[in-house]
């Protein structure tokens, strides 16, 4: 399921300096999700269009407020693609934040496993469309580093949207899997997204964090979310590699710096 071309030209047009903070709803998340959420830097999430912001932020929190019991499955389904889309739309419009400003992370500890397990959650409308969710594996022990909770939930979906959108029309959703990767030392913490259905080219694999290329393998808005993944990486003191897996398929390693 991808977001459609027209998000990203939309959001591609001359920039209105604004601010996007990413919000906890307390109708929808738990109390890690308050903490994921809770210290976003509206600093890191700037610019973007102001309209478009509050439209997509009062689009999510007016479905997931929606009462579904009891409706019709049609009326239930399109509630569920609604907000799927509207998830997707906030998350690429953080990411054309991202690239269009210089964001200035927040140095707060941070667990991994909590963000991952978050955005998890926010990609359970989309899953339960296609009936399929990928393996997400959220470690037992604590994986704290120093980051900006909020940008680095919008790297991590971005890079799981966007390795799905890879894969979706040639594989099933369980060949993709998220988790937090060991670290060789002991300086930095990774979480990994894993997906093993679509062999890379070396020419796509040199270009894969391009933000502007039309003919990205995961689409438009892919390159855009894995640009901007990249990006939010580097400035938390980290990086984002690519590797292509013996067999087939590819591996993308998120690194930031450890905590302790």
């Amino acid at each position: 399921m991808r977001a459609e071309p027209h998000y990203v030209e939309t959001l591609a047009r001359p920039r209105v300096e604004a601010t996007v903070i990413e919000r906890a709803d307390a109708r929808t998340g738990a109390a890690a999700d308050a903490r994921v959420t809770g210290g976003a830097s509206e600093r890191a999430l700037a610019p973007v269009s102001a309209a478009l912001a509050e439209a997509v932020d009062a689009i999510c929190g007016a479905l997931a407020g929606l009462p579904m019991g009891g409706r019709p499955l049609a009326e239930r389904m399109a509630v569920e693609l609604a907000r799927a889309e509207a998830v997707r739309a906030r998350w690429l419009a953080q990411s054309v934040a991202v690239l269009q400003s210089d964001p200035l992370p927040a140095l707060d500890q941070v667990d991994l496993g909590v963000v991952l397990s978050h955005v998890a959650r926010l990609l359970e409308p989309e899953h339960r469309i296609t009936g399929a969710a990928p393996t997400v594996e959220i470690p037992d022990a604590p994986s704290m580093v120093f980051g900006d909770a909020a940008l680095l939930t919008v790297a991590i979906g971005g890079m799981l949207h966007a390795m799905r959108a890879m894969i979706e029309p040639r594989a099933d959703a369980v060949r993709l899997i998220a988790r937090v990767a060991p670290r060789p030392d002991s300086s930095s913490c990774a979480l990994e997204v894993v997906q093993t259905a679509v062999r890379l080219p070396l020419a796509t694999q040199a270009r894969f964090f391009e933000g502007d290329w039309a003919e990205h393998p995961a689409g438009r808005s892919g390159a855009v979310l894995l640009a901007a993944a990249r990006r939010i990486a580097l400035v938390q003191g980290g990086g984002l590699e690519l590797k292509a897996l013996d067999g087939g398929g590819c591996r993308l390693l998120l690194s930031v710096p450890a905590a302790g």
